[in-house]
């Protein structure tokens, strides 16, 4: 992208509900510089931090927007909290889901498995966001499917039919616009 005369980014976790941890951290290393990415709290009260991977952020910081909404969960939640409390980018949407738990799958007899919640995810700031989501900073509402037109082609006019990225593009080239008339933030 880079090559390709890159000026900023958008991230969008909307409908992403999670992955790998190792995924989240490998992703939020891109964005942060360092410190952790996500702390992981077990249930006895230890914490241990999952730290940025230094030699995953080898570029230029660029003014980010990430997208999020109620079905954004787990690891992406992960990432969007550690862009978040390290003030890398700009939450756009609605809440998160709020899925902040870590679970490990015991294999049982006769094809079957137990899910056992061990420990917690927070984000690089202490927060745990289990049912309570992450709240972006910009809260941008998406229109119901049925008050769309019927004739409505949503991959054709994205930024005509989808509010969210309309503001994250206008966020960004407002942001650019300041940077290129002498505005020295270069990121969020």
């Amino acid at each position: 992208l880079e090559k390709k005369n890159l000026k900023a980014l958008i991230l969008d976790l909307r409908g992403n509900r999670g992955g790998l941890l190792e995924s989240a951290v490998d992703i939020g290393s891109r964005f942060i510089e360092s410190g952790p990415v996500v702390i992981i709290q077990e249930r006895q009260g230890r914490r241990s931090a999952l730290e940025v991977d230094p030699s995953k952020h080898d570029h230029r910081a660029y003014p980010l927007v990430v997208l999020v909404d109620e079905f954004s969960a787990s690891a992406s939640e992960i990432v969007a909290g550690a862009i978040k409390d390290n003030q890398v980018g700009t939450l756009i949407g609605n809440k998160t889901f709020g899925k902040g738990r870590v679970q490990t799958v015991v294999p049982m007899p006769g094809d079957a498995a137990v899910r056992i919640t061990t420990a917690k995810y927070l984000t690089p700031k202490g927060t745990d966001i289990h049912k309570v989501g992450i709240q972006p900073d910009i809260v941008v509402q998406m229109p119901e499917p049925d008050t769309l037109p019927d004739d409505a082609d949503l991959e054709a006019d994205r930024l005509k039919y989808d509010p969210q990225l309309r503001k994250a593009v206008d966020f960004l080239r407002e942001k650019l616009a300041s940077m290129n008339s002498g505005g020295t933030q270069a990121r969020r």
